[in-house]
């Protein structure tokens, strides 16, 4: 929960950088309406992902064109502005829905900061079946080129689920394998015991957590789970991490 304290902060900061493609502010009174709110916050999150942000805002109780706090009677009882989650949640492609909504209480009067997550990797999210983004500080329709770069996210998060057709459970390290098997009995304890999950077979335990699918191990259990040796099962890509010292030493 942030503190009052760093609301008043990240409300300036906003205010001094203006609006942009992660930031939009209102005056909206109590006629604001939530279809308003929805396509904003598909705009808001598409951006926040393309620009690898934690958050965007939608920001009320802030005069658009004075740039200065004038206070928000939108939504007073806090029952109600919290059931806009709900709402907005019911009217996107997927279960997302505002982070939090804080309020702060300022000389000037009311503010609502609605804090909006990013994008998940690869899925551009729309309201009611349509995808909005920013051009600048106007909203518009998510435009082709910043779609196919959302979508274009899940190719790279694809790679570490493909298949490795040449490997076998003899390519795995069989300290790695007992070490995965305690981690998943202490964050399924008392569902599965040590023992029990040591009593299936290694493939059973592997498709369990996902590290087997299809009846073939995939890039990521090498990986996590491989032999030393089992690296050249990925090439041409490489298995390490390397380092290149850039400096006179």
């Amino acid at each position: 929960m942030r503190s009052e304290f760093e609301l008043k902060q990240i409300l300036q900061s906003l205010i001094a950088s203006w609006e942009n493609e992660v930031a939009e502010f209102k005056q909206a009174d109590a006629t604001f309406k939530t279809s308003e709110i929805g396509r904003y916050f598909s705009a808001l999150l598409n951006e926040a992902n393309l620009r690898g942000l934690d958050s965007a805002w939608l920001v009320f109780g802030v005069d658009n064109e004075k740039r200065k706090v004038v206070g928000s009677s939108y939504k007073p009882k806090h029952e109600h502005l919290m059931a806009v989650k709900n709402d907005v949640r019911n009217g996107l492609e997927t279960s997302l829905t505002f982070r939090d909504i804080h309020e702060i209480i300022l000389p000037e009067g009311r503010v609502i900061l609605f804090e909006i997550p990013p994008a998940p990797a690869g899925i551009p999210v729309g309201w009611h079946g349509h995808r909005y983004a920013r051009a600048g500080e106007s909203l518009s329709a998510l435009g082709v080129d910043k779609e196919d770069a959302i979508r274009a996210q899940s190719s790279a998060m694809e790679w570490s689920a493909a298949p490795v057709p040449d490997a076998g459970m003899a390519d795995l390290d069989p300290a790695a394998v007992e070490r995965a098997i305690r981690i998943f009995c202490k964050k399924h304890e008392p569902q599965f015991s040590e023992s029990e999950v040591k009593s299936w077979p290694i493939e059973v335990f592997l498709q369990r957590i996902g590290l087997l699918i299809n009846g073939k191990l995939i890039r990521f259990t090498i990986l996590l789970l491989g032999r030393e040796e089992s690296a050249n099962l990925l090439n041409p890509h490489p298995a390490q991490i390397t380092w290149k010292l850039d400096a006179d030493e």
